[in-house]
C-alpha cells in the first residue's frame, strides 16, 4: 500500500530559519523563568549523577513526605538527568543561573519544530504552517520553559518519525540511523515513547517496507530494555513494582477518574493547542451550525452535572473548552473511520497516511486516559502534531473550495493567519502567567530565609519551592520527625504539594508568620482558588 509522497518546497531552508527564529523569539522573554514543578527533582538527580553517573537514581529521597531508599522506580529514564548534570558541571547552579539552562534546553523545541516541518512536508502542501502552529501553541510555549521531560520527548519523537518516513521513501541508510538514534533518545527520556516503535512498525508493515527498515526498529527498545534490566539487577527488585504500586494508589481505572481524565483531555484540546475560536470556525460547520449549538448545549449540561459548584465564569471556560475539544476529537475520528473503514480517501490523504496519523493520535490519547494516573496538559503534547497536520489539511481544502464558492466572512488564508496570531498571543499570555506564578518561589525562599536566620530549617513541599528553599539552606522535611530538633523553622506551602505532617510534630508547631503572594496577572495557569489547573486534573 503506497502513501502520499511529497518533497520539501524549494524554500525549505528559509522556512526552517523562520521556525528557528520564532522558537528563539518566543523563548526570549522567559529565559529567566524560575525552576518550576518537577524541575527540582531532575536537578536533584542530576546533582547525584555527577557523583554516581551509572546509577543517578541511587539516592535516598523524601518525596511528598515519604522516604524512599532510592529513586530507582522513578517514572522516567535518565537522558534529561544526564543533560542537566552536564550543564551543572560546566555552569553550576543557583538563583540567577536559570537562563543558562533555558538557553541550552532550546535545542529541544528547535529540534521538535524543525523535525515536524519535515514530517508535515510528507502530508500537506505548505509544511511551514503546521510547524508554525506547533511553535506558537500555548502548550508548547509554556512547557518549553521547564526542565521536565515533555518537550525533549516530543523533540526526539518527531525526529525519529521524520527520519523514518523519509528513509522509507529514499532508502537512505543515514536517515534510518538517525531515526534509530532518535528512537533510543525518546525512550531513554520517557517510557511512553515505546509507543513510537509500534507506530513506526505499523507504518513500515502497511507500506510493505523491506527487511532493512525492520532492523532499525529493534535496537532502540532493546537497548533501553537492557538498561532497565541492569537497573533491576542493581536495585535487586523489579523496578516497575514501585511505579505500579503508586499508580494503583491513584485508582487510574476507576470510572470517575477515567471520566475526569477524559474531560480534562478534551479541555486541554480546546484551550491549549490552538485558539478555540478558530477551531469552532473551521471545524464546527456541520448541520449548518446546528451541530455547534447541540455540542455547546451538551457541554453546558455536562458542566452542570459534573462540576455544579463551579462559578459561572469557570463553567463558561469548561463549556467552551469541552466543546472545542470535541470538534478536535471529531475531526480525528472522521479521519480514522475514513482511513480504516471507508472506501474513499479521508481529508484527501492517501489511505496509509490517514491510518498513520489517526493511529498516532488515538494511540497517545489511549495512554493519556487509560495508562496515566491523572490528566495534565503536558501529557497530550505527542498527539498535537497529527491534529495540526489535519487542521492545515482542512484549511487547504477550504482554500480550494473557495475558487468555486464564495468564502464566508473569513477566507482560509484569513483563518490561518488569524489563528497563528491569536494562538501566539494566547500562548504568550499563558506563558507569562506561568512565569508569574513561578516567580513566587525565589521570593518566598528569600523571605523565609530572612525570617529563619541561621536556624535549622525544613521544607514540607515540592515543586520549585523546594529547589529555592534548598538553595537557601532548608532541607526536605524528613519522614522521621525525631530528626527535627526543637527551635527549627518549617515552611509549609498552601500549594506545591504540602506534606501531611506527623501528629507529634504538628502538635509542637507554633505559627510564626504567614507569607502571602499575589500573581501579577489576572490570568492564572494554576491557583489555589481555581477549580482546575494546567498541570493537573485534580479538581
Amino acid at each position: 500500500m503506497e502513501s502520499g509522497r511529497r518533497l520539501p518546497p524549494p524554500s525549505w531552508r528559509r522556512e526552517v530559519a523562520i521556525l528557528v527564529l520564532l522558537v528563539i523569539g518566543g523563548a526570549l522573554p522567559f529565559l529567566n523563568h524560575p525552576f518550576h514543578m518537577d524541575d527540582n527533582f531532575y536537578m536533584d538527580m542530576a546533582r547525584n549523577a555527577r557523583q554516581n553517573p551509572l546509577f543517578p537514581n541511587d539516592l535516598p529521597y523524601v518525596f511528598q513526605g515519604k522516604f524512599y531508599p532510592d529513586m530507582g522506580s522513578h517514572t522516567h529514564p535518565l537522558l534529561v538527568t544526564y543533560f542537566l548534570a552536564v550543564v551543572q558541571h560546566f555552569f553550576g547552579e543557583g538563583p540567577g543561573k536559570e537562563w543558562i539552562y533555558h538557553v541550552l534546553a532550546l535545542v529541544f523545541p528547535v529540534l521538535a519544530t524543525v523535525s515536524f516541518y519535515f514530517i508535515s512536508a510528507r502530508f500537506v502542501e505548505r509544511p511551514l504552517w503546521p510547524s508554525l502552529f506547533l511553535a506558537v501553541s500555548p502548550l508548547f510555549l509554556v512547557m518549553q520553559h521547564t526542565l521536565m521531560t515533555d518537550i525533549p520527548t516530543l523533540a526526539f519523537w518527531l525526529g525519529a518519525v521524520a527520519a523514518f518516513l523519509w528513509a522509507s521513501d529514499s532508502g537512505g541508510k543515514r536517515l534510518y540511523w538517525a531515526s534509530m538514534i532518535f528512537q533510543a533518545a525518546a525512550m531513554f527520556t520517557s517510557y511512553q515513547a515505546f509507543a513510537l516503535t509500534l507506530l513506526l512498525a505499523f507504518y513500515h508493515f502497511r507500506k510493505g517496507g523491506d527487511k532493512k527498515g525492520w532492523l532499525y526498529l529493534v535496537p532502540a527498545p532493546l537497548v533501553v530494555l537492557l538498561w532497565f534490566g541492569l537497573n533491576c539487577l542493581h536495585y535487586q527488585r523489579w523496578l516497575f513494582l514501585g511505579t505500579l504500586g503508586y499508580m494503583q494508589s491513584r485508582t487510574p481505572l476507576a470510572l470517575r477518574v477515567l471520566a475526569t481524565k477524559f474531560f480534562a483531555v478534551l479541555e486541554y484540546h480546546g484551550w491549549f493547542i490552538l485558539f478555540p475560536f478558530f477551531i469552532f470556525y473551521l471545524l464546527a460547520r456541520g448541520l449548518k451550525g446546528r451541530l455547534l449549538t447541540l455540542v455547546l448545549l451538551s457541554a453546558a449540561f455536562a458542566a452542570q452535572a459534573w462540576v455544579p459548584d463551579y462559578r459561572w465564569l469557570d463553567k463558561a471556560i469548561f463549556v467552551l473548552g469541552l466543546a472545542a475539544g470535541f470538534f478536535v476529537l471529531l475531526l480525528m475520528a472522521r479521519l480514522a473511520y475514513g482511513s480504516f473503514v471507508g472506501t474513499q480517501m479521508s481529508l484527501n490523504f492517501a489511505k496509509l497516511d490517514g491510518q498513520f496519523l489517526s493511529l498516532w493520535y488515538f494511540g497517545v490519547l489511549f495512554y493519556c486516559i487509560f495508562l496515566l494516573t491523572e490528566g495534565s496538559a503536558r501529557y497530550i503534547l505527542p498527539l498535537m502534531p497529527p491534529f495540526l497536520i489535519c487542521y492545515v489539511r482542512v484549511l487547504e481544502i477550504a482554500e480550494t473550495t473557495e475558487y468555486r464558492n464564495p468564502p464566508r466572512l473569513l477566507s482560509a488564508a484569513m483563518q490561518g493567519s488569524g489563528c497563528l496570531v491569536f494562538t501566539l498571543a494566547w500562548g504568550l499570555l499563558l506563558a507569562h502567567a506561568d512565569q508569574s506564578f513561578a516567580r513566587i518561589y525565589p521570593q518566598a525562599a528569600w523571605d523565609f530565609r530572612q525570617a529563619a536566620g541561621s536556624g535549622a530549617s525544613f521544607c514540607a513541599g515540592e515543586w520549585g519551592l523546594r529547589y529555592y528553599l534548598g538553595q537557601a539552606g532548608a532541607k526536605p522535611l524528613p519522614s522521621d520527625e525525631t530528626l527535627v530538633a526543637g527551635a527549627s523553622y518549617l515552611a509549609v506551602p498552601k500549594m506545591a504539594l504540602p506534606y501531611d505532617l506527623p501528629a507529634g510534630l504538628r502538635s509542637m508547631m507554633i505559627p510564626i508568620q504567614t507569607l502571602s503572594y499575589n500573581v501579577s496577572t489576572p490570568l492564572r495557569v494554576m491557583d489555589w482558588q481555581a477549580p482546575a489547573g494546567f498541570y493537573s486534573s485534580g479538581w
